[in-house]
């Protein structure tokens, strides 16, 4: 065993956010005006690194994943169903990730109605906000996102305010609990400026109208939506620009953010305002003028763009929040909409700010802004001691598509906003902000673990540094789970309430023999030799190889040739791998065989032969011909006729009576390797009476003779009958048989070649000619055998046959029927797919194609899934599952493992088994959720014989497993029927109850990620007067039913007591159930339903237990046995009315034997009758006299 010692620090550091870059954003999407249909989407740049992003949407949980190369931007659009409209809890957002810095710009779009915003990353949310709408048209709305656990917020409205029949102000606060990665949507028809949200954890706030006039009363109406910055963010001192064109001037909102009275100065003007937390100046600035406000605390300040109808210019009211002069920065990345698009977008905009003396060394994607009309105006900033600073401004035309914006400069900074002008519509939003302020956020590594070796039995370390505020709880991780020291992949986990995050892993490498070579090849294979090559092992033990060990066995598997040691390393050997290899081909060994020419008919001749008795190899042929014979059998005197690698060829219109000299020459097709000359054969065509005479004789005649033309005689040698097939038969599922008679020489009138097999599938449509030959049937007898295999399965066959000679078919035979039976299916599904489940980190849909049904086999009923965990660095799978799905093309696999990859295959089933998987599916399931508890059971108190139900709900991935506890234990079996499950609600009901189900109940969630449970809430059972005639065990543990007046109530003694105890009810006023006491004479305990078998007992000692018997001796030993049982049975024991039943009978019983006992028995005897009446068995004693 390696010993290993682990090391993990944090460090107190605290960290300036400075930019609206990040790697996760949360936010919301509003609804707009009920005539326009949004398209929403995000577009998300990367900045110097490639990002590989997950956008999760949490209203139908599903995840998205994609990556971004470096210095680029991708649009994703959002689902329709994500715009949030009805009042209350809702869990309609998008979470975004990345695994680099990114920027997201969110627009909600439509051609006449349009807004967009610069999304916040998560760790600049924050706890307290104000916000800014406009007076509505139609409504003004706001969302407020929770992105961590249970969070509680309170939010102070301008004005009386209704929710849910109440109303709220300034001095009625309204409260929400969010649950985590859920929000609250609100939406009125008040302008909701100055509305103040505070919560005890860290929110996001998104506000706008879904239609308003800009200013009141100007047309159009238009969308407005702004992601807010926490006040905590907010800056001091603002330079106002214009929106570029516009000549009616521009309107601002300026809201106090905190509690204290903020003063307000604008440029050139005399009065100073004073606003309350909440209260709003508004205020607009003179076309093309730009001005500057300063706050002595930090305030909000939001820009307006007026309606159409202000000026008469295209485009319409927007709402974008302005960038304090501290939180300006000296570069930027974002993308402009391109103005082809739908949007109705066709002019683009960038206001820039910037101090004077840095306006010349601006670059806009590399190039110097040049030709640009700045105009200069002083800042008095408060938080520069009412230092004097000239800014300059300018708003300049800019291209759609990705830009960065930077200066030369990187201690300059400079304010931007894009925004976009059509006709009946606009968009505006901030390019980007820094967000100066000292925060709290997750755990990140400063100090990565390093790789290590370490000869084994030997000690080594791993050390890891991290930070996080608050600080992280540390954890170690070996393979992906919680540390088990030895040889592995380590990392360590900082974990705090922001979030966690693993460091780097780290390898432990422990030395070992090496693995198997890898990528073993072939290649360059002769018939004398071959090269090969390999990889490697995979893992080396983690030491250099030594040597590699090659041996060649022959057919037997015996050494004949060995090269040079075995593979090691100096750990020592390793393992070996056996593979075969077939040499290549070569020349053919030997001339062809039974070389042979057959004369057919008048003019037709058949040459044919077989294979070399060594082919080497793919054996082809070449076939000479001579017209004499050769004298030298030169080949370059002769025809060659044919070149192909069939054993027959046939020679047609030959002159009658023909000899004929042929040769054949068999070579390798692979190679061209020519093989051995086969012997110079002849042949001769037939010769016999022609069976026709010439066709069409026609004759001319000329001066002295007369010219004869005809045709020459017709072939006649067609088979004259068709076949009759006799039987047919299957030989296996998709193999028939068939037999015919075999056709006379008469018949054929000629030699018969082969034979044509009609296939006809009806079941399919399909149709096939199958070509056989003569030599592949068999006779046997006067009848011939075909079987022919590669049918189709589970199809209806019509089949029939013709025989054929050189001349042609004769007629189709009879046709037969017969159907081929079933298989497993022959095909694996196609186009098998994986996405994100409901829940990401446990479940995957899947999807397919339907298997075509020639491929079934039969008739498919179902789908076998199979998926196992798939481990990328050694390519291996680890406990294969499987789940069966209905005869459906798609199935969801729950219970899958958060963070894993998984491999999916599916295969169709029928009747007689399983096919083919499919190819393998790599899916890798999402982060998971520990248990997230949102229903507590509640406290409740209830009369005996009652009904309680206690109901708990979790959200949890993968979906947690509930225990009910029950003071502090896991409840027992007789509450599993009470148990149910129904709309994620875990519902516990108790019918009947009793005393015993009094006590603390409570549910333990639980998953991979971790164990929660709710609170006990107390379950207190009364059972009037119960107490003061109950013995203890049936106060405890019996469950009396609820009776009325008069009425007996039976329940089962307590465990291991036999029978069912009573008792009546009585009717006490109207308060609840009086009842008699507990009649027990039916409860009998183990012990004493065993004295019964005494007197078997006696019965053994061979003295008849009978009344008058005399006791001899084995007797009077079998009564003591009997009492001492009796005493043990009966000492210091609360009995039952039953067990007193019992003891009485069996005392008369020995009582009654004889008329005089001996002094032991009698003392015995009075021992039971003492424990008998002992005042602990008063309650048993009750109901005797019955």
């Amino acid at each position: 065993m390696t010993a290993i010692t682990i090391l993990a620090h944090d460090t107190d550091c605290r960290v300036v956010v400075t930019s609206n870059s990040g790697r996760e954003f949360h936010f919301g999407l509003l609804y707009g005006s009920s005539n326009y249909r949004f398209e929403s989407f995000a577009a998300i740049s990367s900045q110097t690194q490639a990002a590989n992003i997950n956008i999760t949407n949490l209203y139908l949980g599903t995840t998205t994943r994609s990556s971004i190369p470096a210095g680029a931007t991708k649009q994703f659009v959002f689902d329709i169903q994500l715009l949030n409209n009805a009042i209350g809890l809702t869990n309609k957002s998008i979470i975004i990730s990345s695994s680099a810095d990114i920027m997201v710009e969110v627009y909600q779009m439509h051609p006449l109605s349009s807004d967009a915003f610069l999304a916040i990353p998560t760790n600049s949310m924050g706890p307290h906000y104000v916000i800014a709408t406009y007076t509505p048209a139609v409504a003004s709305e706001f969302l407020i996102i929770a992105n961590v656990g249970q969070t509680r917020v309170t939010i102070s409205f301008p004005d009386n305010t209704l929710y849910q029949g109440q109303t709220y102000s300034r001095n009625r606060l309204l409260t929400i609990n969010i649950p985590r990665h859920h929000a609250f949507f609100f939406r009125t028809n008040q302008d909701l400026t100055g509305t103040i949200i505070q919560s005890d954890h860290d929110v996001a706030v998104i506000a706008g109208n879904p239609c308003t006039n800009i200013p009141t009363g100007v047309q159009f109406c238009d969308f407005l939506i702004e992601q807010f910055i926490p006040t905590r963010l907010l800056d001091q001192n603002y330079i106002l620009g214009h929106f570029a064109d516009r000549k009616s001037g521009d309107i601002y909102r300026v809201v106090a953010a905190n509690p204290n009275k903020t003063s307000v100065w604008i440029q050139n003007s005399t009065e100073q305002f004073v606003l309350s937390q909440g209260s709003f100046l508004e205020f607009e600035i003179h076309s093309h003028n730009i001005t500057f406000i300063s706050c002595n605390q930090s305030c909000l300040v939001v820009h307006f763009n007026k309606g159409f109808r202000a000026d008469d210019i295209l485009t319409d009211p927007m709402m974008v929040i302005v960038a304090g002069i501290d939180q300006y920065r000296s570069e930027y990345t974002f993308s402009a909409l391109t103005t082809s698009s739908n949007y109705n977008i066709d002019r683009l905009f960038l206001n820039i700010v910037i101090q004077n003396n840095y306006k010349h060394q601006l670059l806009l994607d590399g190039a110097l802004l040049n030709n640009v009309q700045w105009k200069e105006i002083p800042a008095n900033i408060t938080t520069l001691k009412y230092t004097t600073v000239i800014y300059a401004f300018a708003a300049i035309k800019i291209t759609p598509g990705h830009h960065v914006l930077h200066h030369t400069n990187k201690n300059a900074v400079f304010g931007a906003v894009q925004y976009g002008f059509g006709q009946a519509t606009a968009y505006g939003l901030l390019v980007g902000i820094k967000l100066n302020y000292t925060a709290k956020y997750p755990p990140r590594i400063i100090q990565q673990p390093q790789n290590t070796t370490v000869v084994i039995a030997t000690d080594s370390y791993l050390e890891c540094n991290g930070t996080a505020s608050p600080n992280p709880q540390i954890i170690w991780w070996k393979d992906g789970n919680p540390i088990v020291i030895d040889e592995g992949v380590y990392q360590c986990q900082y974990t705090n309430i922001y979030g966690s995050t693993f460091s780097n892993v780290a390898a432990i490498t422990v030395y070992r023999l090496p693995d198997l070579v890898r990528n073993l090849q072939i290649y360059n294979i002769t018939p004398y030799g071959f090269e090969i090559s390999w990889l490697p092992p995979l893992f080396d033990g983690h030491r250099p190889i030594i040597n590699y060990a090659l041996h060649m066995l022959d057919q037997n598997n015996k050494t004949f040739n060995k090269y040079c040691g075995k593979t090691a390393n100096v750990i020592g050997e390793g393992l070996g791998r056996i593979f075969r290899i077939r040499t290549d081909e070569y020349y053919p060994d030997g001339p062809a065989r039974n070389f042979a020419a057959l004369g057919l008919n008048q003019t037709i001749m058949q040459i044919e032969w077989e294979a070399p008795l060594f082919p080497n190899g793919k054996v082809g042929y070449l076939l000479y011909q001579w017209n004499n014979l050769p004298v030298n059998s030169a080949l370059e005197n002769a025809t060659l006729i044919y070149k192909g690698n069939d054993y027959h060829y046939f020679l047609f219109n030959l002159s009658i009576n023909a000899t004929l000299y042929f040769q054949i020459v068999p070579y390798n097709i692979k190679y061209n390797l020519i093989g051995n000359k086969s012997s110079i054969i002849s042949g001769i065509n037939f010769v016999g009476v022609p069976k026709s005479y010439p066709q069409n004789i026609n004759g001319t005649s000329t001066s002295f003779s007369i010219k004869l033309q005809w045709r020459p005689l017709p072939i006649k040698d067609l088979p004259r009958v068709p076949l009759e097939i006799q039987n047919i038969s299957l030989v296996n599922n998709n193999t028939i048989r068939l037999e015919w008679k075999t056709m006379l020489p008469r018949d054929t009138q000629g030699v018969l070649i082969g034979y044509y097999l009609l296939l006809n599938n009806t079941r399919f449509g399909l149709f096939e000619n199958r070509t056989i030959y003569q030599s592949e049937t068999k006779l046997i007898g006067g009848i011939r055998q075909l079987i022919a295999g590669n049918l189709t399965y589970f199809s209806s066959y019509k089949v029939s046959m013709q025989a054929f000679t050189v001349a042609g078919p004769n007629t189709q035979s009879n046709i037969l029927t017969i159907d081929t039976l079933k298989a497993v299916p022959s095909k694996s599904p196609l186009n098998l797919t994986a996405i994100v489940g409901r829940y990401p980190g446990s479940t995957a849909k899947l999807t397919w194609d339907k298997l075509p049904d020639i491929a079934q086999n039969g008739i498919v009923i179902g789908y076998r899934i199979r998926f196992a965990a798939y481990f990328y660095r050694n390519r291996t799978e680890a406990g294969a599952n499987y789940e069966y799905a209905n005869n459906k093309t798609e199935h969801t696999l729950a219970f899958l493992l958060p963070s894993r990859n998984y491999t999916i295959r599916v295969a169709a089933v029928n009747l007689i088994g399983f096919g083919k998987y499919s190819d393998r599916l790599i899916y890798s399931t999402g982060e998971g959720v520990a248990p997230n508890i949102t229903t507590m059971p509640e406290s409740t108190s209830i009369i005996a014989g009652e009904n309680v139900t206690l109901r708990c709900r979790a959200f949890g991935d993968p979906i947690p497993k509930v225990h009910w506890i029950k003071n502090d234990l896991k409840i027992n079996s007789g509450y599993q029927r009470g148990i149910s499950t129904k709309d994620g609600y875990y519902t516990l009901q108790i019918n009947n109850a009793g005393l015993i189900d009094s006590g603390r109940y409570s549910c333990q969630f639980s998953n991979i990620l971790g164990t929660n449970s709710t609170v006990k809430a107390l379950v207190s059972v009364y059972d009037n007067q119960t107490a003061e005639f109950c013995p203890t065990q049936i106060l405890e543990s019996m469950r009396w039913t609820k009776t009325r007046r008069n009425v007996t109530a039976t329940t089962a003694c307590p465990p291991e007591i036999t029978g069912y105890a009573l008792r009546l009810c009585k009717l006490k006023g109207s308060t609840g159930q009086n009842w008699d006491g507990v009649d027990t004479s039916a409860c009998v305990s183990p012990n004493f339903n065993t004295i019964e078998a005494m007197k078997a007992l006696v019965a053994k000692k061979n003295v008849a237990f009978n009344e008058g018997q005399r006791l001899d001796r084995r007797g009077s030993a079998a009564i003591e046995e009997v009492l001492d049982f009796m005493i043990s049975s009966s000492a210091n024991i609360t009995l039952f009315g039953g067990d007193i039943w019992k003891a009485i009978a069996i005392l008369n019983k020995i009582n009654n034997l004889t008329t005089s006992v001996s002094k032991i028995i009698l003392e015995k005897y009075l021992t039971v009758q003492s424990n008998l009446v002992d005042s602990r068995n008063r309650e048993a004693w009750k109901y005797q006299n019955k």
